[in-house]
């Protein structure tokens, strides 16, 4: 049976000699406070010529100090374990804290056992952040494929009398509340499309239920017709059209269809074990 790794000796663990890496950092901020870009360099390059280093490693430990702020606010204890640790591995260990906590403390547990190296802890994160981009172009794919299917839906809903156009307003990312809107070829008649989700649980359905149909009212109530074009499941469609007979006194001008919309793979309820 192999040996347990030895736990780390943490107060040997910074790579640039004394002082540490972190009171370094604590050092230069406070010396670069107040001035500018070109200030802040002459700063950065003066502490890295009186201690032998390069500029770039004044940097690194600049980062890792803004890093441990970052994690101080998700569990304080652990970012002051963090400021004994080589700047390189705490700069990763918050960086991947960004988008998995769990797995990044794990790692920074491994870590300070000694069941892992450096070069370790940063091969997981580069994996994992990998995983997390093909992840989000996964989820950016589907929701295109979402919003296509409620588009086709809603024109042959309406028919050929209609044409399209964007539904601003937009925000800087280029997206607004509505996804398109539909003007009348002969009336002076606008139509806006509402395509919520696509959402993983049923249950938020439910949640945002309130939000969804309010959107929509408040287009109505301004002179707007309006189409919500929801996934043909889980009632989903039965639940809004009761909201709607229940609260909306322009109930008339906001129809609800329901389609077949692709949609992302179900996650497991909470507490429930995945079968992948």
């Amino acid at each position: 049976m192999a040996p347990a790794p030895r736990r780390r000796n943490r107060n040997s663990s910074n790579s640039l000699g004394q002082p540490s890496w972190y009171e370094l950092a604590r050092e230069v901020s406070q010396a670069a406070a107040g001035k500018g870009y070109g200030g802040h360099e002459d700063v950065y390059a003066t502490f890295a010529a009186e201690r032998g280093l390069h500029i770039q490693s004044v940097r690194r430990a600049l980062t890792a100090l803004a890093g441990i702020s970052k994690v101080a606010a998700l569990d304080p204890g652990r970012a002051g374990r963090l400021r004994d640790l080589p700047a390189t591995v705490v700069n990763t260990i918050a960086r991947w804290a960004e988008y998995d906590r769990r797995a990044a403390f794990e790692a920074m547990d491994r870590y300070e056992a000694g069941a892992i190296g450096t070069r370790q802890v940063d091969i997981e994160e580069r994996e994992a952040r990998k995983r997390n981009a093909d992840f989000f172009a996964h989820l950016t794919r589907y929701e295109g494929l979402y919003e296509l299917d409620a588009f086709d839906t809603a024109f042959a809903h309406l028919l050929k009398d209609w044409r399209s156009e964007p539904a601003g307003p937009f925000d800087a990312m280029g997206k607004g509340p509505f996804s398109r809107c539909f003007r009348h070829r002969q009336r002076d008649e606008r139509c806006l499309l509402l395509v919520p989700g696509p959402f993983p649980q049923p249950r938020d359905w439910e949640n945002e239920r309130n939000g969804i149909m309010l959107q929509a009212v408040g287009a109505a109530s301004i002179g707007y017709r309006v189409l919500i074009v929801v996934p043909q499941a889980s009632g989903i469609k039965s639940m809004l059209e009761v909201w709607l007979k229940t609260f909306a006194l322009t109930g008339d001008r906001i129809e609800i269809l329901e389609t077949e919309l692709r949609q992302l793979p179900k996650e497991p309820e909470d507490g429930e074990a995945s079968t992948s």
